[in-house]
């Protein structure tokens, strides 16, 4: 064990920022709604990332802070497909951590695809997973008044919670994508804990 003596100097270890945590989201909706908040280039005040395109997918990369703990989420937009049998679920989908549905408000056929879309992941992505992958649900231009909705809020509101779904709407004239992330991220991970839980519940037969 080194000693001090008076006078003289200690370089202190580099103390290491904590490692950023990684959570993978999906992003399904129709072609229409390709501008969602989560897929929009980092803009706002302390907002950092990057996005790449590839064929049928946009990739975008956002660092936010939550509690004084780090996350990279990296958001996966499948793109450029006109209807739902011609989806093709990428490699890179898999291993999802949460899949964010995306409708337009005032449309009641994108919504009622909402069921469809969730599906589509369940049965593609989620059926590979040890645990079921959790849901958030974002319908766009909530600017759009109620009288020209034809799914309205209080419908879009009762599937969700029998499906406990968390449900945000948003719009350009609105700044709730930090709320909308800081509810993925906590929806993730009691997803994880709980799965974790049930592992170690898991008791093993002992042969002997």
């Amino acid at each position: 064990m080194s000693t001090l003596t008076i006078g003289s100097s200690y370089r202190l270890r580099d103390v290491e920022d904590p490692p950023s945590t990684l959570l993978k989201i999906v992003v399904l909706g129709d072609t229409e709604v390709e501008k969602s908040c989560l897929v929009k280039e980092p803009t706002g005040k302390g907002e950092n990332g990057s996005s790449i395109h590839t064929i049928g997918m946009k990739i975008l990369t956002r660092h936010i802070k939550k509690r004084n703990k780090k996350y990279t989420l990296q958001i996966c937009k499948i793109i450029g497909k006109k209807t739902i049998q011609e989806i093709r679920v990428p490699k890179s989908c898999i291993g999802a951590d949460i899949c964010v549905l995306n409708y337009r408000v005032g449309d009641p056929i994108s919504f009622a695809k909402l069921r469809m879309w969730r599906y589509i992941f369940n049965y593609r992505i989620n059926i590979r997973e040890a645990g079921n992958v959790p849901f958030v649900v974002i319908g766009d231009k909530s600017d759009t008044p109620d009288f020209t909705r034809h799914a309205s809020t209080e419908e879009v509101g009762t599937w969700c919670r029998l499906m406990d779904i968390p449900y945000f709407e948003t719009s350009a004239k609105e700044d709730n994508i930090q709320m909308i992330l800081e509810t993925v991220i906590d929806k993730s991970e009691l997803h994880d804990n709980k799965f974790e839980d049930y592992k170690k519940s898991i008791v093993l037969p002992v042969f002997v």
